[in-house]
């Protein structure tokens, strides 16, 4: 049968019969017009708009790139509905018929588990992951068998490991450390590498398995090492930092450690960001000096006490200190001013900063700053 569409398509789901599908979106239009529509042989007979699918809590969830929504990752048919999930890892379903709309709890995702594909199983288990939803052991473990599909097994051992199964454990260590060729790893060890923290016995043993891994693939395995060194900077920020810091570790695995600041910025660290800084490392300054300036939007006193270290730093911090206020941060200034080698622009850049965070003006008298600190009350 033929059609006209109102709209072209981003993704469409088919009803197993073929005698109707979903379409989802439109090119560029991401969430704007209807996003999801049923078409029938000739026809479209249901249309919805993303505020008929999701409550504004959900809606509130989602990212927004250029002119659209992101907000659909993923979608599939079961009888006469069509199920389709975001990457909150919420679950709308959509009647074809009647066009009505429910709220898919996660006890009827946990039983429909067996039945749907091992694609949607995946995306299942990922949402689960999103929302730290823990389905029952006996619901996962027939997906560990090793007849699954790779995504599965994986997934569903990350989740099984948060209950404390030994198997799944052993898995998931598995699959990270499982051979493979090429420039990357594939999916699956990608995804168990990243959640190596989640089966080893510490942070210690977690930070010593990236880095076999990092000996044995170098540059290949820093992207999911770093995703898996995030995950431990919420837990063990000193054990992340004191990698950081230690010139004989592994660079590909320090060079994880400071990227993954840069994505989770943990002023706990900047310590040993410094560090890096300070010793001039080719390869590892640059991102180090990057890790600074992420936790400094957050937190900037600590980062300010790294003034002096690299003019490049000097001139982003003083930047930052000219706009945000860091009472902490005036005696640091007020040194830094005192460096006889500073150069013109950074001393200027220093002088705007104290005005601003103190009110007072004194230009480059370093003496009266001086004076000033000492009437000022003890922080």
């Amino acid at each position: 049968w033929r059609g006209r569409l109102s709209q072209l398509p981003q993704a469409v789901a088919v009803a197993p019969d073929g005698t109707w599908f979903v379409a989802f979106d439109s090119w560029a239009h991401e969430g704007r017009e209807a996003a999801l529509t049923v078409v029938r042989p000739g026809r479209e007979t249901v249309s919805l708009a993303l505020d008929e699918l999701f409550p504004a809590a959900e809606r509130a969830r989602f990212a927004r790139r250029g002119g659209g929504i992101l907000w659909r990752r993923g979608a599939w048919v079961v009888g006469s509905e069509a199920f389709v999930a975001t990457f909150a890892g919420a679950v709308a379903a959509v009647h074809v018929e009647r066009g009505s709309v429910r709220a898919v709890t996660d006890d009827e995702l946990v039983r429909r588990l067996p039945e749907v594909t091992p694609r949607v199983q995946a995306l299942l288990l990922d949402g689960f992951e999103r929302r730290d939803v823990s389905p029952p052991p006996a619901a996962l473990r027939s997906l560990l068998a090793a007849d699954r599909p790779g995504p599965v097994r994986v997934r569903a051992a990350a989740r099984l490991v948060a209950t404390g199964d030994a198997d799944a454990k052993r898995l998931l260590v598995e699959l990270a450390r499982a051979p493979w060729t090429g420039d990357a790893p594939p999916e699956d060890a990608a995804y168990a590498i990243e959640r190596l923290p989640l089966a080893a016995p510490s942070p210690a043993a977690a930070l010593a398995a990236f880095a076999a891994l990092v000996a044995e693939h170098g540059d290949a395995v820093v992207g999911p090492v770093t995703d898996g060194v995030v995950r431990l900077l919420d837990v063990a920020p000193r054990e992340v930092a004191a990698t950081i810091a230690e010139p004989t570790a592994p660079a590909h695995l320090r060079m994880a450690c400071i990227l993954a600041v840069r994505r989770r910025p943990v002023p706990a660290v900047v310590a040993s960001l410094g560090r890096v800084v300070a010793s001039r490392e080719p390869w590892l300054t640059p991102p180090a000096i990057a890790s600074v300036l992420a936790v400094a939007e957050a937190s900037l006193e600590p980062c300010a006490a790294l003034l002096g270290l690299d003019v490049d730093l000097d001139a982003e911090l003083l930047g930052r200190l000219s706009e945000v206020r860091c009472p902490g941060a005036v005696a640091t200034l007020v040194a830094y001013l005192d460096d006889g080698g500073r150069t013109a622009s950074l001393r200027q850049a220093t002088v705007g900063a104290l005005r601003f965070q103190t009110g007072a003006e004194f230009g480059d008298d370093v003496a009266a700053w001086r004076r000033w600190l000492a009437s000022r009350p003890p922080r």
